[in-house]
């Protein structure tokens, strides 16, 4: 039963992260500081 529920995780998870990819879901926009990216004047 153990070998069963490992099998379906496994394949739920491989699921999600499919889908996940395919919307593009995986793509966290990084914070950016205004300071540190702004060009000197």
């Amino acid at each position: 039963m153990m070998t069963v529920s490992l099998a379906l995780d496994a394949l739920f998870n491989f699921g999600m992260t499919g889908w996940y990819d395919r919307k593009g879901l995986h793509h966290v926009p990084a914070e950016t500081k205004p300071e540190e990216t702004a060009a000197p004047a």
